[in-house]
């Protein structure tokens, strides 16, 4: 897709890539943004299918995903991709979480997990067996793929 193209009549996807590309082009022209990506390895998690398979309903309709929090340590999704509760998931560990279960479309569930004291509520063992026997998902401590950004360059933006 060009990004002269009117991104109302764009799939979701597409629209989404127009307008990075756009906002990419414009940070570059208006600061002069100049960044690097660089490949990097880390420790984090796979998201996978547990051996239970899994227990989450395929949401009944459709439109906009979203997760609540239900409380301090309970959320509940509707029509939640399976990468968006890999984020989620990542947001809570303070790690990278990547969705390697293969499933697609997104899902109706509730969560919830208590952790022993506050030290512990962002523990990978206090979300895996709620994970695991809510969800019928698991977590799986690797090396992860990861992208690092660095600014090399950025500078007062020009006049309108």
């Amino acid at each position: 897709a060009k990004p002269s193209e009117d991104a109302s009549a764009l799939t979701p996807s597409v629209a989404k890539q127009v307008t990075l590309k756009r906002l990419q082009t414009l940070l570059s022209e208006r600061f002069a943004l100049s960044i690097k990506r660089t490949p990097k390895t880390s420790m984090g998690y796979t998201l996978t299918v547990a051996k239970s398979g899994a227990k989450m309903t395929i949401a009944a309709e459709s439109g906009s995903p979203l997760i609540s929090q239900n409380g301090r340590w309970s959320i509940k999704a509707e029509r939640v991709p399976m990468s968006l509760l890999a984020k989620f998931l990542g947001y809570r560990l303070h790690v990278e979480v990547v969705d390697d279960t293969g499933l697609r479309g997104g899902f109706d569930f509730e969560l919830q997990w208590k952790p022993e004291s506050l030290q512990d509520q962002n523990d990978p063992d206090y979300f895996d067996p709620a994970v695991i026997e809510q969800l019928g998902l698991k977590l799986n401590r690797q090396r992860i793929e990861t992208d690092s950004y660095l600014i090399e360059h950025a500078s007062t933006p020009t006049e309108n």
